[in-house]
Protein backbone atom coordinates (compact mmCIF):
# COMPACT_ATOMS: atom_id res chain seq x y z
CA UNK A 1 0.00 0.00 0.00
CA UNK A 2 3.04 2.26 -0.01
CA UNK A 3 3.95 1.67 -3.66
CA UNK A 4 3.43 4.06 -6.55
CA UNK A 5 1.34 1.28 -8.09
CA UNK A 6 -1.31 1.61 -5.37
CA UNK A 7 -0.96 5.30 -4.63
CA UNK A 8 -0.92 6.34 -8.32
CA UNK A 9 1.86 8.77 -7.59
CA UNK A 10 5.61 9.06 -7.57
CA UNK A 11 8.52 11.41 -7.94
CA UNK A 12 8.15 13.14 -11.27
CA UNK A 13 11.12 13.85 -13.48
CA UNK A 14 9.84 14.33 -17.03
CA UNK A 15 6.70 16.42 -16.60
CA UNK A 16 7.24 20.06 -17.58
CA UNK A 17 6.53 22.30 -14.64
CA UNK A 18 6.51 19.38 -12.22
CA UNK A 19 10.14 18.24 -12.38
CA UNK A 20 10.39 17.75 -8.62
CA UNK A 21 8.10 16.49 -5.93
CA UNK A 22 5.54 13.76 -5.75
CA UNK A 23 2.71 13.90 -8.24
CA UNK A 24 0.19 11.54 -9.77
CA UNK A 25 -3.43 10.86 -10.68
CA UNK A 26 -4.73 12.95 -7.78
CA UNK A 27 -3.18 16.24 -8.91
CA UNK A 28 -2.30 15.91 -12.61
CA UNK A 29 -4.69 15.64 -15.54
CA UNK A 30 -4.16 13.13 -18.29
CA UNK A 31 -6.18 12.88 -21.47
CA UNK A 32 -8.07 9.77 -20.40
CA UNK A 33 -9.29 10.61 -16.88
CA UNK A 34 -10.47 14.18 -17.24
CA UNK A 35 -13.72 13.95 -15.25
CA UNK A 36 -12.83 11.49 -12.50
CA UNK A 37 -14.93 13.02 -9.68
CA UNK A 38 -18.09 12.57 -11.72
CA UNK A 39 -17.27 9.02 -12.76
CA UNK A 40 -15.18 7.35 -10.04
CA UNK A 41 -17.48 4.34 -9.87
CA UNK A 42 -16.84 3.63 -13.55
CA UNK A 43 -13.07 4.31 -13.44
CA UNK A 44 -12.56 1.46 -11.00
CA UNK A 45 -13.86 -0.94 -13.61
CA UNK A 46 -10.23 -1.04 -14.75
CA UNK A 47 -8.24 0.24 -11.77
CA UNK A 48 -7.39 -1.76 -8.65
CA UNK A 49 -9.66 -0.05 -6.12
CA UNK A 50 -12.72 -1.96 -4.90
CA UNK A 51 -15.56 0.27 -3.71
CA UNK A 52 -14.15 3.58 -4.99
CA UNK A 53 -17.43 5.30 -5.85
CA UNK A 54 -16.75 8.73 -4.33
CA UNK A 55 -14.45 10.78 -2.08
CA UNK A 56 -15.18 8.56 0.93
CA UNK A 57 -12.96 5.78 -0.46
CA UNK A 58 -10.55 4.48 2.20
CA UNK A 59 -7.07 4.28 0.67
CA UNK A 60 -5.77 2.85 3.95
CA UNK A 61 -7.88 -0.32 3.86
CA UNK A 62 -6.01 -3.25 2.26
CA UNK A 63 -9.36 -4.97 1.57
CA UNK A 64 -9.96 -2.28 -1.07
CA UNK A 65 -7.14 -3.58 -3.29
CA UNK A 66 -8.09 -5.77 -6.24
CA UNK A 67 -4.87 -7.54 -7.17
CA UNK A 68 -6.67 -9.70 -9.74
CA UNK A 69 -7.37 -6.66 -11.90
CA UNK A 70 -3.77 -6.93 -13.10
CA UNK A 71 -2.54 -10.28 -11.83
CA UNK A 72 -5.27 -12.76 -12.81
CA UNK A 73 -3.65 -15.70 -14.56
CA UNK A 74 -6.82 -17.41 -15.77
CA UNK A 75 -7.92 -14.84 -18.33
CA UNK A 76 -11.47 -15.09 -17.01
CA UNK A 77 -11.49 -12.41 -14.31
CA UNK A 78 -13.59 -9.33 -14.95
CA UNK A 79 -14.96 -6.40 -13.00
CA UNK A 80 -18.59 -5.34 -13.05
CA UNK A 81 -19.52 -2.37 -15.23
CA UNK A 82 -21.11 -0.29 -12.47
CA UNK A 83 -19.91 -1.97 -9.27
CA UNK A 84 -17.32 0.65 -8.19
CA UNK A 85 -14.52 -1.81 -8.86
CA UNK A 86 -16.02 -4.99 -7.46
CA UNK A 87 -15.75 -8.20 -9.46
CA UNK A 88 -18.54 -8.85 -11.94
CA UNK A 89 -21.29 -10.72 -10.08
CA UNK A 90 -21.32 -13.35 -12.83
CA UNK A 91 -17.57 -14.08 -12.51
CA UNK A 92 -16.71 -17.37 -10.85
Amino acid sequence: MTTAHWKWEGVSSNIAGHEAGTHGKKDLINNFCQAVPSNEGRCTQCHIGIGWKDKSFDFGNPKNIDCLACHDQTGTYKKGATTAGAPDPTWT
